[in-house]
């Protein structure tokens, strides 16, 4: 199975869109918005930088549009990925990024969060 690693969802404003950018060799629109296996419907490109190509979407179980940047497989690959996170919670989120980033090729994943939510049995006594 194919996976894209991308990072977390940002609302965009519908006024500050920047006009499509065309970038070629980049996957279809068709193919990218297949991998997200239907959570996403990407509309258009909105720019690419040297690591990622930026995309407009359609959250659809949420019904708001969002950026969802989409990191080009060789910058992952064999490096040292660091994903950083305001709060963790579960884990949950932390774990899928990483587990799709092992899969893209990253050679190691590291967590950097600034606080951790814990249950009242995990604080010390």
């Amino acid at each position: 199975m194919e996976e894209l690693a991308f990072a977390p969802s940002v609302e965009v404003g519908r006024s500050h869109l920047p006009s499509p950018i065309s970038h070629p060799g980049l996957e279809t629109l068709e193919h990218l918005t297949s991998l997200l296996g239907g959570r996403y419907l990407l509309e258009r490109e909105l720019g690419v930088g040297g690591m990622a190509t930026v995309y407009l979407a359609l959250d659809v179980k949420h019904d708001r549009h969002v950026a969802i940047k989409v990191l080009r497989p060789d910058v992952v690959r064999g490096r040292t990925v660091v994903l950083i996170d305001d709060v963790l919670t579960s884990g949950s989120t932390a774990e899928a990024c990483a587990r799709i980033l092992r899969r893209a090729g990253a050679g190691w994943v590291e967590l950097l969060s600034w606080a951790r939510v814990v249950r009242p049995s995990q604080l010390m006594r």
